[in-house]
């Protein structure tokens, strides 16, 4: 009885054995394996083996990892090893996978050409080579390819034209070439694709005009075309494509107008990028019928006109951009109407008139961009209880009255509040140091008073705070600027700028404690009185350090040594007294130094020729005595030198090399004697030379014909003797500033 079914199970395995034996000898299979191995060897980085250890003759290919076949015949039908980190080059033997219809290499590091090879893959629908840095040719053999529905090599190094043998894929629904290096213009034949419904040709250089024949792609989703060199006015086929969700061709030279139909013939639109173009004419009212936008852009355009007041029957907009056009009138009240607004940026045009209290009730509303303009009256209080306001911008208006008191309390997300350039009154509210996520503090040039609150130091996220140019005063009753010490708290702090306000105080020592990552500290024509604390060597971070036009005395610390990041110091026009310490020498990123009017005496320190970036160098109006120390001419990036009224002697230096870049320089007022050297008139590129009121004496050097950049010259109150020759001192014009008395024998100016 059990030799029936004996019987059935050794046929079974003989009938297995032999399929094994087929399958193993088949030459299709064969050729797969080989096509695979053949690719295996040309990757050169496999960071987590897979490669190496899965892809090996140990097990069938259709069990390795990323290759996946079919079930009956065992042919490769789908590739899949993106995302693994792989380098190499692609394997033109990949085309004898005859049955593959799915190639996806995206986001690895393969390098090369994409072989022509790939053109004989019949069945191939989808190919992803996206994110790796593929280069030269997209193969126009692809076209040969005509199963291709997905053809995405996004973000390679793809150079030269858009295949125009594309153009006859009749079932290409995906184009993606974005972030290339692709030239010329787009092929007209694209048009032919009847399928196609994304077109991304973004980030590349692509030229001319927008081919009229993309309106026939009626079943087009989505145009990207963003960031190329595209020309010329858009086509009115585009507008035609009723299939269209998304428009994305900003940051191009597209000009001209809108159709004044628009809205009409995109029902689906759901984003209209435009930004960036030189685009003209008025925005559109129908463009408000497109009842499915949620994203508008049009800003950095020459847009003129008013804001359609329809704006507000886009009930689904989310985002609107019209920065940076010539948009006039006011701000539409129906704007309030759009309860999915998170984004509204109108800056940069010439609106008119008050900001509606409708739009406090944009509940859903992030960030609100309304400067530079010429908006005038008070800010809505209702604007200020937005919950979901993280940025607010409306500098640079005609704002007045003063800032709620309440400010802060309904802002709980604030982080960026810019109300600098208007005529804002009153004190800064309390409540602005409740509103714990800040980072951004501008109030600069409005009428703002009363001391600066302390509480400012409360503010654990803050990094900018710009209060320059209002009325604000130190707390009463104390000598020192105790809000400086509250910021010591604020440990991101990166810019402090507190100038042209009557502080009348004294800069505390803790100042030296304020964020190590302090950058720029901007403190003039506060009425700062007592001297430079030793503390603000602390600030080993600090870019910029401006002090001047106060009352500062005393002499320069020793510590500023510490500033070793330093590139621009302006203390001038203080009271600060003593020698140059050479620790300032040490300051060897600096590039600007401003110390003058001030009582700085003794010698100018041969260790200045240590700041070889230095490029402006004001050191006048001191009661230096020195000689000018030659270290200083060593200097090749000097541009601008002042060391006017003092009491420097000596000679200039008969030569000095390298001073390439100088463009200013003012000795006047000073007691240096012997002959004007001929090297100044080897300084081509300088415009201003006061050399007056000195003892110098001795011809004018005929090298001064060379200055060709030269507007101001003064030469006066010498003993300068001339030539009996006319010449003309270089680009010196009629319209030049030109003092050549006092102390000029001889000289003839202008040629007849």
């Amino acid at each position: 009885m059990a030799r029936p079914h004996l019987m059935i199970f050794l046929v079974s395995v003989l009938l297995g054995h032999s399929c094994i034996v087929a399958l193993v000898a088949s030459p299709s299979n064969f050729t797969d394996l080989s096509a695979l191995l053949a690719f295996k060897a040309r990757i050169t980085v496999d960071p987590d083996n897979i490669l190496a250890d899965n892809w090996t003759t140990k097990s069938s290919f259709c069990n390795w990892i990323g290759v996946f076949c079919s079930r009956h015949r065992q042919r490769v039908t789908s590739m899949n090893l993106s995302h693994m980190g792989i380098h190499g080059t692609i394997e033109p033997r990949l085309s004898n996978l005859s049955f593959l219809v799915s190639l996806d290499l995206r986001n690895n590091s393969f390098h090369g050409y994409l072989p022509n090879s790939l053109g004989q893959l019949r069945r191939l629908r989808q190919l992803y080579m996206g994110e790796n840095q593929l280069e030269g040719m997209i193969p126009p053999s692809l076209s040969q390819c005509l199963e291709l529905q997905v053809i995405a090599l996004e973000l390679n190094k793809f150079s030269r034209y858009v295949p125009r043998e594309l153009s006859i894929l009749p079932k290409l629904r995906i184009l993606l070439l974005s972030n290339n290096s692709l030239i010329g213009p787009i092929p007209p034949s694209l048009g032919n694709l009847s399928m196609l419904e994304n077109l991304v040709l973004s980030n590349n250089n692509l030229g001319g005009s927008i081919p009229e024949e993309l309106g026939s792609l009626h079943n087009l989703q989505q145009l990207t075309l963003v960031n190329n060199q595209l020309e010329g006015s858009l086509p009115s086929t585009i507008f035609n494509i009723s299939k269209l969700q998304l428009i994305h061709l900003s940051m191009n030279s597209l000009s001209g107008s809108l159709p004044t139909d628009i809205g009409y013939r995109l029902p689906n639109l759901k984003g209209l990028y435009l930004g960036g173009n030189q685009l003209s004419g008025h925005i559109p009212s129908s463009l408000c019928r497109c009842g499915k936008l949620s994203h508008l852009v049009l800003s950095a355009n020459n847009f003129i006109g008013s804001v359609p007041r329809e704006i507000g029957s886009l009930s689904n907009l989310e985002e609107v951009y019209i920065t940076r056009n010539s948009l006039s009138g006011t701000i539409p009240p129906s704007l309030g109407n759009i309860s999915k607004l998170k984004v509204m940026d109108f800056s940069e045009n010439d609106l008119v008139g008050n900001i509606p209290e409708e739009v406090g009730r944009l509940l859903n509303l992030q960030t609100l961009f309304l400067g530079k303009n010429h908006l005038s009256g008070t800010i809505p209080k209702a604007i200020l209880n937005i919950s979901a306001l993280q940025r607010i911008a409306l500098s640079f208006n005609n704002l007045s009255g003063c800032v709620p008191m309440s400010t802060g309390s309904g802002l709980p997300n604030l982080e960026e509040l810019y109300l600098g350039e208007n005529q804002l009154r009153g004190s800064i509210p309390l409540s602005v140091s409740n509103v714990s996520m800040l980072s951004i503090v501008d109030l600069h040039s409005n009428y703002f008073d009363g001391p600066v609150p302390t509480s400012l130091g409360n503010l654990p996220h803050l990094q900018y705070l710009q209060l320059e140019d209002n009325q604000l005063t130190n707390q009463p009753d104390t000598h020192e600027l105790s809000f400086i010490t509250s910021l010591t708290n604020c440990r991101l702090l990166k810019l402090l700028v507190i100038g042209n306000n009557p502080l009348k105080g004294n800069l505390p020592d803790s100042i030296g404690n304020l964020s190590t990552s302090l950058e720029v500290f901007a403190g003039a024509g506060n009425q700062i009185t007592g001297s430079i604390p030793k503390g603000i060597g602390n600030l080993s971070n600090l870019f910029s350090l401006y002090l001047g036009t106060n009352d500062i005395a005393g002499a320069i610390p020793s510590s500023i040594r510490g500033l070793e990041k330093l590139q621009r110091l302006y203390v001038g026009d203080n009271k600060i007294h003593g020698s140059i310490p050479d620790d300032l020498c040490s300051l060897t990123q600096l590039g600007e130094l401003s110390l003058s009017q001030n009582k700085l005496s003794g010698s100018i320190p041969n260790c200045i020729g240590n700041l070889s970036q230095l490029k402006i160098l004001h050191l006048g109006s001191n009661l230096f005595t020195s000689l000018i120390p030659l270290t200083l001419w060593s200097l090749t990036d000097l541009s601008f030198l002042n060391l006017s009224h003092n009491s420097l002697r000596g000679h200039l230096p008969g030569k000095v090399e390298n001073l390439d870049v100088f463009e200013g320089m003012d000795l006047s007022w000073n007691q240096l004697s012997g002959d004007i050297p001929s090297m100044v008139g080897d300084l081509q590129r300088l415009r201003y030379l006061n050399l007056s009121r000195n003892s110098l004496q001795g011809p004018l050097p005929q090298s001064f014909g060379n200055l060709i950049s030269m507007e101001f010259l003064d030469l006066s109150f010498n003993n300068l003797s001339g030539y009996k020759e006319k010449f003309r001192i270089g680009g010196l014009s009629q319209n030049s500033q030109l003092n050549l008395s006092w102390g000029m024998k001889h000289f003839v100016g202008w040629p007849n």
